[in-house]
């Protein structure tokens, strides 16, 4: 046996690989719960023995992610079994079309078998071709995703909104014997009270700024649907000469003698 795999035997044993983009997912989203399950449900249908569940928190177009690599290291150790590798959708194995193409190769080089219950991966030309198509959309959709967020981040940040989330520490600075000055966080209990006060200066400081920023939209938009209904007096609706013309043809017929 020379170690290469074997693909005349039907694979009976799988592992699962599932994504999410960041951690923010994992504490709030239900992401990789979703994808296991579809991926188990699969490998019920194929008859396939889950012996391992790899999932990652990182964006999709690094080639190199934490629980890929030790997914990747477990079919090397595995090699003569080859093992189905099963994601949820193509986009979840990488979502660059470069770091597809070389994860699609190492992966195989490692006897892995890319499987998923959204494509059906094969090796002739028709299905590298759909499969490079679908690795590309996944990477339009990432750039797509992204140019939308910074655009909405921008729009916020002209009408006023904090788009950043900030933290305020203190810090005492002094000067030690060698005359350098260093910096600490521990503070005596004398020090404490007089801490406690730059809070809540800070706090009120924040606080009368989100009013002003509240006060400067709200002028905005009232000097806004005044320009509005100054615009359609000039240009749009009946003058009121007409409408008094026309009500006194209405209320008073002419009379023929």
């Amino acid at each position: 046996m020379d170690g290469s795999v074997n693909t005349t035997i039907k694979p009976t044993k799988a592992v699962i690989y599932t994504r999410v983009s960041g951690a923010k997912q994992v504490r709030e989203g239900d992401g990789l719960a979703s994808q296991e399950n579809r991926c188990r449900e699969y490998a019920t249908y194929k008859d396939y023995d889950v012996v391992e569940v790899f999932s990652d928190d990182m964006s999709g177009k690094f080639e190199r992610r934490p629980a890929m690599d030790r997914m990747l290291s477990f079919l090397r150790l595995n090699k003569k079994d080859s093992i189905v590798v099963i994601i949820d959708d193509i986009s979840r194995f990488a979502r660059n079309v470069q770091a597809h193409i070389k994860l699609r190769e190492t992966l195989a080089d490692a006897g892995g078998i890319l499987e998923s219950p959204s494509i059906e991966f094969g090796e002739d030309s028709d299905s590298r071709l759909v499969e490079h198509m679908l690795a590309s959309v996944a990477q339009h959709q990432r750039e797509k995703n992204a140019e939308q967020t910074s655009n909405r981040m921008k729009g916020r940040m002209m009408n006023g909104y904090a788009v950043f989330y900030c933290t305020v520490s203190l810090a005492k600075v002094y000067e030690d014997r060698n005359g350098k000055l260093q910096e600490t966080n521990s503070f005596s209990d004398s020090e404490l009270p007089r801490v406690k006060d730059l809070i809540s200066e800070v706090r009120a400081h924040a606080l009368h700024l989100r009013r002003e920023q509240a006060l400067t939209r709200n002028q905005q938009q009232s000097y806004d649907q005044g320009e509005s209904r100054q615009s359609d007096r000039r240009g749009g609706g009946t003058p009121e000469r007409f409408r008094e013309r026309s009500g006194q043809n209405h209320s008073q017929p002419r009379m023929e003698r």
